[in-house]
């Protein structure tokens, strides 16, 4: 016996059985408690963890927290408080007793009653004996009295006159009692002592502010679910407070408040002429903004990063008042706030498509190449910084992997919304935009959740098409493919020129990706085609056959396939004639200068044109008239960056193709 309990060691783990219905294990330096009437559900698990007690049998249904945050404004800027919380909860089984998440860091729990009677903390839980044995469909109230202990945890944040919360991915049991997961969302009642010269918001509808002294209380009530890591608060002492408002373009007569929170040195202006437009332009393609107010509050220098969306209230960066972070932001509201990802495996449903709202903004106010530029930046971020790891990974729904990873930049958001733009170009610009609007307006998913398996189905639904093969390559698998391929020209008759490419890819670090790719010809009297096809199987080889003569053969000419390195036409040929014999370049690699050497008849003409490994154009040089015999042209690099290029070298209906390397 060991303090009253019994203990058998269990495969490393340590089992204790109590005397009152409540079962408590010991693993990995952790304690999982369960009640009696869960073991059943629980043994049929192999391992535990955190997140392993996730599966859990009752539905959070409102928080209601009591915060006194009166001291934490004031020097030394203490970061302890008192809080008074009343969790309500729907059981949806048998139920007993109840494990919930609340970090023993940072919170001291004092008592427990209502429906409650007794309590036991762990390092990250909570578990709480009932009074009775409630059945199925039975609402519980369990009140909680709890202290914030004055440490800093990267969750409750209070300095220089600031109180603000941060609590992705999994941090609210930090600062509140919850079940701190994004598949539990429910409603928010907070009310805030605060002095009464500082400003507080928080989710929802601020219902009252009641002043009683030097002494401010603010009552904050979202009617709409939220998923603990949205909730949030955010204040200041001396904010200053721009209220604004935003008209429903589908009923204008209706409105709601648009709330800035900014310090006296900062300028929102730029933002707060340019709002409305965004939020019209995201309701037009995702429906009507779905909440009861937009905020946004600036913080100091303890925020991570520049911005967090939270439901209703943005919390940004000091001085961060730029289009590209609000507009993301907003998109947030649609993806993760409206419909939040099931489980943290899910996370490109919110981080991704939120990414990509930067891409639509820029792409509405200024134009598609200014969007190519946005995605261009994230593409090249993600080939410099790619960890390797996959955008799903099924093993984080059962343990949230580290912030590090779970949030990586040139994964969940770069490769994320790149990989989003390649569903657009696959679907097509009237599907892709139809999909998006059938998806957040959907009543399964609105103010619930969703996973990527979900998305996958209602995509395949809504286009009568299965495009499991595109979210399983580009999600379920690392990395992204490396194209060499192999380019051959022949002119064996008079008047066909018959052009064959070979599409290949050579990583060795990921499998193979099918994709529909665009493949662009230019022709030497200056016309163009382009020519679709479908690359579904490696090594794979498409004939065509042309009346005139091919210049070029550009792969991806649009850059669709955002993510993929690309090492051109490996092997290039023409016309017998084209073993150049009659042509040389030297020297090669060049710094400065190449000359190109050819043999010719006088007068006959001789173009140059210069293609980097892209098959872009970089440099056309012409010669009208010449001598018989060999003649010199020479290739100015100075202004070219290192690499390797192509010169097409064009003497009647002769073509010398010669790769050169440029060394700076």
């Amino acid at each position: 016996m060991i303090g009253g309990y019994s203990s058998h060691k269990i495969h490393n783990s340590f089992l204790f059985y109590s005397f009152n219905r409540t079962i408590i294990f010991y693993m990995n330096h952790k304690y999982y408690i369960l009640s009696l009437s869960a073991i059943f559900f629980y043994s049929m698990r192999s391992a535990y963890s955190q997140t392993d007690i996730a599966t859990h049998p009752y539905n959070v249904l409102n928080y209601t927290l009591t915060l006194d945050l009166y001291k934490n404004y004031s020097d030394p800027f203490p970061l302890d408080y008192t809080g008074v919380e009343e969790i309500t909860l729907q059981a949806e089984s048998s139920l007993d007793s109840l494990v919930i998440n609340a970090s023993s860091s940072s919170l001291t729990i004092d008592s427990v009653s209502d429906d409650a009677t007794s309590f036991f903390q762990t390092t990250d839980t909570l578990s709480v004996t009932l009074k009775k044995t409630y059945k199925s469909g039975e609402t519980i109230h369990v009140k909680i009295y709890y202290q914030h202990r004055d440490r800093i945890d990267g969750v409750f944040y209070g300095a220089k006159k600031y109180v603000f919360t941060d609590s992705k991915p999994e941090g609210a049991h930090h600062w509140f009692v919850c079940w701190d997961n994004p598949d539990d969302k429910a409603t928010t009642d907070i009310t805030a002592k605060v002095p009464s010269d500082a400003q507080l918001v928080s989710n929802g509808t601020l219902v009252d502010s009641m002043r009683v002294n030097d002494t401010l209380y603010y009552h904050w009530v979202s009617n709409d679910p939220v998923a603990t890591y949205l909730i949030a608060i955010a204040s200041r002492k001396n904010y200053t407070v721009d209220n604004l408002s935003w008209h429903y373009p589908t009923h204008p007569k209706d409105s709601i408040p648009v709330m800035f929170y900014y310090f006296s040195d900062e300028n929102p202006a730029g933002i707060e002429a340019v709002y409305d437009t965004m939020l019209n332009y995201l309701s037009s393609l995702f429906g009507d903004y779905p909440f009861d107010k937009v905020a946004f509050a600036s913080a100091n220098s303890y925020l991570t990063g520049t911005g967090t969306e939270n439901q209703t209230i943005n919390i940004i960066c000091y001085n961060c008042w730029y289009e590209s972070l609000i507009i993301n932001l907003l998109t947030h509201h649609w993806f993760g706030d409206l419909i939040t990802p099931e489980t943290w495996a899910d996370i490109w449903l919110s981080e991704g498509f939120s990414k990509y709202g930067e891409v639509l903004w820029a792409e509405h106010q200024f134009g598609s190449t200014a969007a190519k530029d946005t995605l261009e930046n994230y593409r090249n971020y993600y080939l410099a910084e790619n960890p390797g790891w996959p955008i799903y990974d099924s093993s984080w729904a059962i343990k949230t992997p580290g912030e590090a990873t779970l949030l990586n930049k040139a994964i969940t958001y770069s490769k994320g919304a790149c990989v989003v733009d390649q569903l657009r170009y696959v679907l097509g610009d009237s599907t892709f935009f139809k999909l998006l609007n059938a998806y957040t307006t959907n009543d399964t998913f609105r103010f619930s959740n969703a996973s990527v398996n979900d998305l996958m189905s209602f995509t395949n639904s809504l286009t009568g098409e299965n495009y499991d093969w595109f979210f399983n390559e580009w999600l379920l698998e690392p990395n992204h493919p490396v194209y060499d391929n192999v380019l051959s020209i022949s002119n064996p008759a008079s008047g066909v020129w018959n052009v064959t490419e070979s599409i290949n890819q050579i990583q060795s670090n990921a499998p193979f990706f099918q994709m529909p790719i665009e493949l662009k010809f230019n022709f030497s009297d200056g016309s163009d085609t382009l020519i679709s096809v479908f690359n579904d199987v490696n090594h794979q080889v498409f004939d065509f056959s042309f009346s005139k003569s091919v210049d070029t053969l550009i792969f991806d000419p649009n850059d669709h396939i955002l993510l993929k390195e690309f090492g051109y036409n490996t092997a290039i040929t023409e016309t017998a004639s084209s073993s150049a014999s009659w042509c040389f370049v030297s020297p090669n690699p060049a710094k400065e200068n190449v000359t190109i050497s050819y043999y010719t008849i006088k007068g006959l003409p001789v173009s140059i044109a210069v293609y980097n490994n892209q098959g872009i154009k970089v440099s056309n040089l012409e010669a009208l008239s010449q001598s018989t015999g060999w003649n010199r042209m020479n290739l100015d690099c100075t202004k070219l960056p290192s690499g390797l290029y192509y010169l097409n070298v064009r003497l009647k209906d002769e073509i010398a193709v010669k790769k050169i390397e440029i060394l700076k």
